[in-house]
């Protein structure tokens, strides 16, 4: 069985200090060993320990993206069982530089090996193949496996469209959408759709020809150099941007963390206001005080007072009054001279609900 080989990129910065490298990595292999392996890569290369523990989170993030992808590739290959994109490789070893655009099975049903087509292509080129060729197998790989995440995306991209279709215009065939992602795909991928014409040609044509020409480069030192520095302050703006994001994370974090006492404080505030009112929380007297159409109270007892005098329908307080009046007459009890919002406030078993409709029963356990 061939191995998994993922591409790890490192690009790091540590107290003013850097590690950059490129590297493939066994996907089969145990993640026990990937701090075995940061910890001789940082001997080797004289850095300090610090340095370790971010290199096995780095490996570890990548390997595991790239296992779900695998894992999501054997399973499409049963469906789409070639799946040919065009490759573009730039890169730079020393004074020696190479672009190339190629045709690659990203699914790899043919068994391609990266590292055979490098050694391959340096030969014919005639560059160093110690240096070159794994650099040009590295940034194989590194592209392919970015494929396989855009065809997966594209996929489910069109898959949730297709769903929503189908809530608001019915049922989509199949057919239609396969049609409707291949249309997609032809629209956003131009070269791909010139392979599928020239599929069955021997030769390209002048215009492919163009296209798909290896251009090699060999500069001098100071263009080299200036070319270096270029990169590095690339370099450098990605750790910030990565750092900023980073940073922006941790802060959401906090946010939501904050956010969530904020919650939970609220709710136990409400408890409590809940047990002071009779098992009624205020928001349940608002409720039920707005459902019989009356004003919920605000502020203080005094001030809810005042407002129930101003705001509380006239008619409903004399209706109230003279319902108290005719059952303290019956009952031979004093006639109470309270209003009725003060009368919610003495009596908060009352909900600031008339007898008459209450059902003739309380709303407290």
């Amino acid at each position: 069985m061939t191995e998994q080989l993922v591409p790890i990129r490192i690009d790091l910065e540590v107290d003013g200090k850097f590690l950059k490298d490129a590297f493939c990595w066994n996907a089969a292999e145990s993640d026990d060993h990937l701090e075995d392996f940061a910890v001789g890569l940082c001997k080797d290369l004289k850095l300090p320990n610090t340095f370790v523990a971010l290199v096995v989170d780095s490996m570890r993030q990548q390997i595991s993206e790239f296992r779900v992808v695998e894992e999501k590739a054997k399973a499409r290959m049963l469906q789409e069982p070639e799946r040919l994109e065009v490759i573009r490789i730039k890169l730079r070893c020393g004074t020696t530089s190479i672009e190339d655009n190629f045709v690659w099975d990203i699914f790899n049903r043919s068994q391609n090996d990266p590292e055979t087509f490098a050694s391959v292509l340096c030969q014919d080129l005639k560059l160093d193949e110690t240096k070159m060729a794994p650099l040009v197998a590295h940034k194989i790989r590194e592209e392919v496996f970015n494929k396989k995440k855009e065809h997966f995306l594209q996929i489910q991209e069109t898959a949730g469209g297709s769903r929503s279709s189908k809530k608001s215009r019915g049922s989509l065939s199949s057919s239609y959408a396969s049609a409707a992602l291949r249309s997609s795909q032809a629209a956003t991928n131009k070269e791909y759709q010139k392979l599928l014409v020239n599929k069955v040609g021997i030769e390209r044509s002048v215009e492919d020809q163009s296209n798909f020409g290896t251009i090699v480069t060999h500069l001098t030192e100071e263009e080299a150099k200036a070319l270096d520095d270029q990169d590095e302050k690339r370099a450098v703006q990605v750790r910030q941007e990565a750092v900023a994001k980073k940073i922006e994370e941790i802060q959401q974090s906090k946010r939501a963390k904050h956010k969530q006492q904020q919650q939970q404080l609220q709710q136990q505030q409400q408890q409590q206001q809940s047990l002071a009112h009779g098992g009624f929380s205020l928001q349940d007297i608002n409720n039920r005080l707005q459902a019989y159409g009356m004003p919920a109270p605000v502020g203080s007892q005094q001030k809810h007072s005042q407002q129930y005098r101003k705001s509380f329908p006239s008619s409903a307080v004399a209706a109230h009054s003279l319902h108290e009046k005719g059952a303290a007459q019956a009952s031979g009890r004093p006639v109470s001279s309270l209003p009725y919002s003060n009368a919610v406030l003495h009596n908060s078993s009352m909900l600031a609900i008339p007898p008459s409709h209450r059902g003739g029963g309380s709303l407290h356990p």
